[in-house]
């Protein structure tokens, strides 16, 4: 591990290790892990978790997972690696935040975007199904969502609900 940590931080550049070194020199083989993407170590407990909760989908009812961690410890690549997976015609929306966010919830933001992108790629018709008794309320809040033409021209057909400017 030293030569291996001595190689990897050779002052030139040119002469610091490369992706399919390193892993040769751990015993890897470069392309079963180009295959599968990230590899990660030793997360089968907390991938098993998310199979688990992803199987009992097949109820009908909503499951909700909390990823959790320090900063820095896998996170992201951990649900990643898992909906990357997902293969059965899953809708994913990412979203993210940071700890010193300015705007509480920023991480709605994201997801509401990739909803708008989403409910934006199919035809007009079949995003009616999608759309809430006040979507003119939503659109207030999320304004991506005004990118679905179905959301743009949605009335006002509850209380009138002042504006917060």
């Amino acid at each position: 591990l030293n030569r291996l940590c001595v190689d990897l931080l050779a002052h030139d550049p040119e002469h610091r290790l490369k992706g399919p070194d390193v892993l040769q020199r751990l015993g890897r083989r470069a392309e079963a892990v180009a295959a599968a993407g990230v590899e990660l170590v030793g997360r089968d407990d907390q991938t098993a978790a998310l199979d688990r909760a992803f199987a009992a989908l097949d109820g009908g009812g909503a499951v909700c997972v909390r990823v959790h961690g320090s900063s820095g410890s896998g996170k992201s690549a951990l649900a990643r690696q898992f909906l990357d997976r997902l293969t059965d015609g899953a809708v994913v929306l990412r979203g993210r935040c940071y700890e010193r966010e300015l705007v509480p919830y920023k991480a709605l933001d994201g997801v509401i975007a990739a909803l708008a992108r989403h409910l934006g790629g199919l035809p007009e018709a079949d995003t009616g199904v999608f759309l809430p008794r006040q979507a003119w309320a939503v659109v207030k809040l999320f304004p991506a969502l005004a990118r679905v033409p179905r959301f743009a021209t949605a009335s006002r057909d509850g209380p009138d609900v002042p504006d917060q400017r």
